[in-house]
């Protein structure tokens, strides 16, 4: 794998392999979009928000500045993983449907009884 599959804190790979992932009960994965991860500087901020998470592996495409994460605990709400990109100096835009277990900032909404 080159400089463009993995980049993370430490020099370490933490996604495990596709077989692990299956075998994994629980797991939310989430996809982000955030242009100029790429860089050096935004990468190591990223990663200092990223590793105080407990339960996170992730990894970062270099080439197209997407941000790969897994949880296996419970995953942080959607504002705050924007709040996490938002300190390092990066916009987040997740990509693709939002797992549940995210997206628990929508409001919901009560029938009223008549």
């Amino acid at each position: 794998m080159g400089k463009a599959a993995i980049a993370c804190a430490h020099g370490k790979n933490r996604l495990a392999t596709h077989s692990r992932r299956e075998n994994d009960l629980g797991m939310v994965e989430v996809e982000i979009y955030a242009a100029g991860v790429r860089s050096p500087e935004k990468m190591m901020s990223l990663a200092l928000e990223l590793d105080s998470l407990p339960g996170i592996r992730y990894k970062v495409d270099t080439n197209h500045d997407i941000v790969y994460m897994e949880f296996g605990a419970q995953a942080p709400a959607l504002q705050a993983l924007k709040s996490i990109f938002n300190k390092a100096g990066l916009q987040a835009k997740f990509v693709g449907a939002l797992p549940p277990e995210v997206n628990s900032d929508k409001k919901k909404t009560q029938r009223l009884s008549a």
